[in-house]
């Protein structure tokens, strides 16, 4: 019961608060050269293993059972 209203308590007074306000240059990207008509190309194809990734870790999750463990 604490907890619970520690916990809506904490996300009231979030809610509140003004927004945090982050430097533009912040998206000033180290690669900004376009390819094939796609902005920070490098950057942005880069993240395609990582895609790939977390899709094959989601397929081995889903079948779990085609799994082999061996010790």
């Amino acid at each position: 019961m604490q907890r619970d209203f520690q916990l809506y308590l904490s996300f009231i007074v979030i809610l509140l608060l003004d927004p945090i306000h982050q430097n533009q240059e912040y998206h000033n990207f180290a690669d900004q050269r376009t390819f094939f008509a796609i902005p920070n190309f490098f950057d942005v194809t880069t993240n395609i293993l990582f895609a790939f990734i977390g899709f094959r870790g989601i397929y081995l999750l889903l079948n779990w059972s085609s799994l082999l463990v061996v010790f």
